[in-house]
């Protein structure tokens, strides 16, 4: 109760100080901290001058105040965004702006605006923020400072500002913004916020307008080495029809007679009318590689930075598996078990890459679950790469049975920052946190 009554404070700071971060210029801020002071100094009615200075401070003020209330700017804008973009990297889109007014708009700043989602209790009891541990006590435990972090997350950028070159009535203007993800998911666009200050540099005069819009942001991915995965072909039921969930699929052979069983599906109705007799297709088995990408999401309360990590690490893999002739399965475990197909004929890594975006962590989820799911189907991969979030026993039993059933197995584990390397581990590479990308730099098959 306490701390849910805390976060509501939050938030009631967060409005009252965005509200003069967007109206008050920095000249306006020494104004009115110079009006304050002044005022304070005024009550004393010996000193005039005090008075006086605070009575022009307030009437520079109102002046600039009232001026924003004329603020009418007749602008249209869209957004112009691309399909995708990726965690870490800069992305570039375009608005188009369009005077609609009659009047030359010139001096104005555009914000694109980007949702701010509210965090409850459990999201701000389970965000960590790295910067935590260079804090002072009291922002440690009151945890504003932490919250502040938490909001600038879930927005997943920083609110881009652009001011606008002059725009002449009738015409319009196309303008370069640039953000830069701070996560994956979808970012989601709520408007734009038009800002102009006063003459004297005072007081913002602004004005919003709706523009929502949502742009998928992919995992980060590291360069590394395409891994070299052995195994044969493996018969595969239904074929790679199958694994696109469209129904049974083999290779077509030849032509034969009909024989007692076989399936009407397979009667071939051109020959049939021709010879007068039934004819049906003879087709062949499947047989094809394909490789699983085991992607563990089951971990503790305080696992979220280790998961976001081995999300990064399975969308890197993803993209350098070759898919030409192999099948690619990435298997996880959420509300229930899930596994999605790429590779021949089923479309490239973009699809699992879209997936990953949007993957989720569940730190209630039982490792025995992901363990089932994957025995279930290993008869049917080569090779498996394995993300996992700890080297435990329960971990350790799927690595066993996955080798005891002949696949070659690929295990990368995710360790805190601060943690050991276990001892005595068998094939097994650790990426600690801050260290993945010169450890997978390093690393060769």
């Amino acid at each position: 109760m306490l701390r849910s009554g805390l976060l509501r404070n939050f938030r009631r700071v967060y409005r009252i100080d965005g509200w003069f971060r967007t109206h008050l210029t920095p000249t306006g801020y020494l104004v009115s901290f110079a009006t304050v002071t002044a005022a304070v100094i005024g009550v004393n009615p010996r000193l005039t001058l005090a008075v006086q200075i605070f009575s022009l401070l307030v009437s520079l003020l109102a002046v600039a105040i009232a001026w924003s209330l004329w603020f009418r700017p007749r602008l249209s804008i869209h957004r112009v965004l691309p399909s995708m973009a990726t965690a870490g990297e800069p992305l570039r889109y375009r608005l188009r702006v369009e005077n609609r007014g009659k009047r030359r708009q010139r001096e104005i700043a555009v914000v694109d605006e980007l949702q701010t989602h509210w965090p409850d209790v459990d999201d701000f009891r389970r965000y960590h923020d790295p910067a935590d541990r260079h804090r002072n006590p009291f922002d440690r435990v009151v945890g504003y400072p932490r919250w502040l972090g938490l909001i600038r997350h879930l927005r997943g950028a920083e609110n881009v500002t652009r001011v606008l070159p002059a725009v002449p009535p009738g015409t319009h203007i196309e303008v370069e913004m640039t953000l830069r993800p701070l996560r994956r998911g979808y970012l989601r666009f709520a408007g734009y916020r038009l800002v102009r200050s006063d003459p004297f540099g005072l007081f913002n005069a602004l004005r919003r307008y709706s523009g929502p819009a949502r742009l998928l942001v992919l995992p980060r991915r590291y360069p590394l080495n395409p891994p070299r995965l052995a195994g044969g072909r493996i018969y595969q039921p239904g074929g790679v029809a199958l694994a696109a969930n469209r129904g049974d699929s083999e290779e077509f052979v030849s032509l034969r007679d009909y024989r007692p069983g076989d399936s009407l599906r397979d009667v071939h109705w051109r020959s049939w009318a021709k010879t007068g007799k039934p004819i049906v297709k003879e087709k062949r088995p499947e047989y094809f590689t394909r490789h699983a990408l085991i992607l563990d999401t089951c971990g503790t309360p305080k696992g979220a930075a280790l998961f976001e990590e081995a999300v990064s690490v399975a969308a890197s893999f993803a993209c350098r598996v070759d898919t030409d002739e192999h099948l690619l399965d990435l298997l996880f475990v959420g509300e229930k078990a899930f596994r999605f197909s790429a590779g021949r004929g089923l479309g490239g890594e973009e699809p699992l890459l879209k997936i990953l975006a949007c993957v989720e962590y569940r730190d209630t989820v039982d490792f025995q679950r992901l363990h089932d799911a994957v025995l279930r189907q290993a008869l049917q991969f080569s090779a498996g790469i394995l993300v996992l979030l700890a080297w435990d026993d329960a971990r350790r039993a799927l690595v066993d049975a996955l080798r005891g059933r002949g696949l070659q197995v690929l295990i990368l584990v995710l360790l805190p920052s601060d943690a050991p390397e276990p001892a005595g581990a068998r094939d097994v590479v650790f990426l600690p946190l801050g260290r993945v990308a010169e450890k997978l730099a390093l690393w060769r098959q």
